[in-house]
């Protein structure tokens, strides 16, 4: 999770600014152990010198080296052939990117969250936050020559408009001039990173299904490592093979996102698996254990994802650790060295996977996670509205064990998962249509429906002793509490909970709304949902008091 820096503040931190094309990329394993992956850059110019290199080797964190994938969050990816403005700190592993901004060939700007800008005006940003007039220049941008013959494509509307990032589930797109053939053609989505500011863009592979002159299918992305593009809430554009360009009039809902991994052209999957006792065993540094003095706030941060979801977070109470952050098999939860983090990084989110062989592709397992929170952050550790100068040291736990949950950004402000923090904001209560609705879809998942090969399947936590103040965003002692029965059922549920005039929706664990009514008869009632297909289900509370969410069981 980040603070929000203008890009004023990111170019005066860089030890460099560069701008040029990506040539080359492989991942490999550092000597501290963990995974980085080495990108090599055609210098176009570089900001503040006379003269540079014609081309540099760059270091990104995370990667894949045979069946491991590591997935650090915040962080860079590069993508082949992408022309990128970089700035740069050097670190003992090289010059590492700590910013990127890409260039749209189509539109002719860079994608920032200050919006497109025209490629001088980046520059002159930059310049004016180094303060210096010195380029290097080595070739220019050559603005694409457009045929003016071609009529621009039209979106006329797409379905559905509700929709989740990385679970497959599929966006038909209709309209006319999309052209025959795909080619170079793509949709590009708000990239979810930076709340929507920027657009990014999904370059043709396996995530397109079909593409005609009217329709376009396209499974929805969240992909991480190689083409990192997160789908957030907002428009979406068309872009054909020609150049020409159409714009949605209309927003596509995206409730949540679910890591997945680009890998020899196939979408693989993330999950969750059982590697203690049917699911993870968190430790906590001693530093940070310091820090929080005899506060419980780790484990009410951990307690409220499990509680929620079920997912299978147990903290060891009983040894602290020590704050290494390494591939070694121990899931830590510490502060980072003084001066590792960037000075705008609140947290920081290392996931480890191992690829696993499945029908539909490789499934990759969570083996091990690790978080990190920054030293030099003035944290509030309190209830109540987090002081000025401070920032709320639980939300940004919840995030970061958000990632942990294998969730990505969202445009969702109201979200834990969003991507940025304000100062003396806070956001201390999952919301129940993207974070508590994304994270038990990712759980149920991985309960009944991922390959595992040779790994354990996790367990759902037991939340028989759930404080029932931390569940489903409820703060209050005396909360009514959603009942279904029977719970595996052949169909016709009980519900108790719903008060009169509050809707609810049942949705599949992709998203996809299978059921919706609001309940006007008061007291309990049944629903028949013997139509509905054998599998996990969400039954999901909107109404006039607390939301709530419950899993449903069809056999």
């Amino acid at each position: 999770m980040v603070v929000h820096d203008s890009m004023n503040q990111i170019f005066e931190s860089a030890d460099r600014v560069i701008e040029g094309e990506v040539i080359s990329k492989h991942s490999v394993v550092s000597e501290s152990g963990s995974i980085i992956t080495v990108n090599k850059i055609n210098v176009n110019r570089e900001f503040g010198v006379n003269q540079t290199e014609a081309q540099i080797t760059v270091i990104t964190e995370g990667g894949v080296v045979g069946n491991l994938a590591q997935v650090v969050y915040p962080s860079v990816t590069l993508n082949v052939s992408s022309t990128v403005v970089l700035t740069l700190k050097e670190s003992q592993l090289g010059l590492l990117v700590n910013q990127a901004y890409t260039f749209d060939k189509v539109d002719f700007k860079y994608s920032t969250p200050s919006g497109s800008l025209q490629p001088h005006a980046l520059y002159h940003s930059v310049m004016y936050a180094m303060h210096t007039e010195l380029v290097s220049i080595v070739s220019e941008l050559e603005e694409p020559i457009m045929d003016t013959r071609a009529a621009a494509p039209q979106i006329a509307s797409f379905s559905p408009s509700v929709i989740s990032a990385g679970t497959l589930e599929e966006l038909t797109i209709t309209g006319l001039g999309f052209g025959s053939i795909q080619g170079s053609g793509r949709v590009c989505f708000r990239n979810a990173d930076d709340g929507g500011q920027s657009v990014v863009s999904l370059p043709p592979g396996p995530h397109y299904t079909y593409w005609s002159n009217s329709v376009i299918k396209v499974l929805v992305p969240s992909s991480m490592l190689f083409g990192n593009v997160i789908a957030g809430t907002g428009t979406v554009r068309v872009t054909t093979n020609g150049g020409e360009t159409s714009t949605s009039t209309q927003d596509l809902n995206v409730n949540y996102a679910h890591g997945a991994v680009i890998y020899e052209e196939e979408i693989g999957q993330t999950s969750l698996i059982g590697t203690v006792n049917g699911g993870y065993e968190l430790s906590q540094g001693p530093t940070l254990a310091s820090l929080l003095g005899g506060s419980h706030l780790l484990q009410k941060s951990i307690d409220k994802w499990a509680c929620n979801t079920g997912i299978n977070f147990n903290l060891n109470g009983n040894e602290q650790v020590a704050e290494v952050f390494d591939m070694d098999e121990i899931n830590v939860i510490g502060m980072a060295a003084p001066g590792a983090l960037p000075s705008n990084v609140l947290g920081k989110t290392i996931t480890t996977f191992s690829a696993c062989g499945g029908g539909n592709g490789l499934e990759w397992q969570l083996r091990e996670v690790d978080i990190l929170f920054n030293p030099a952050i003035n944290w509030y550790m309190g209830e109540g509205i987090p002081p000025t100068g401070t920032f709320d040291l639980q939300t940004v736990m919840m995030h970061e064990l958000g990632h942990a949950h294998l969730l990505q950004h969202n445009n969702k402000e109201e979200s834990v998962m969003h991507f940025e923090l304000n100062e003396n904001a806070s956001k201390r209560f999952l919301n129940n249509e993207t974070d508590v609705l994304g994270g038990s879809a990712i759980v149920d998942r991985s309960v009944y429906d991922a390959a595992v090969c040779s790994s354990d399947r996790m367990e759902f936590f037991n939340d028989t002793e759930c404080d029932l103040g931390l569940v489903n965003s409820i703060d209050r002692a005396d909360a009514i509490k959603l009942v279904v029965a029977p719970n595996p059922s052949n169909g016709n549920i009980n519900i108790s909970g719903i008060e009169l005039g509050e809707s609810f929706v049942i949705t599949d664990f992709s998203g996809r709304t299978v059921y919706t009514n609001t309940h006007n008869t008061g007291g309990s009632f049944i629903v028949n949902l013997s139509n509905l297909h054998a599998g996990v289900y969400i039954l999901l509370v909107i109404g006039t008091t607390s939301p709530k969410t419950q899993k449903l069981v069809i056999q």
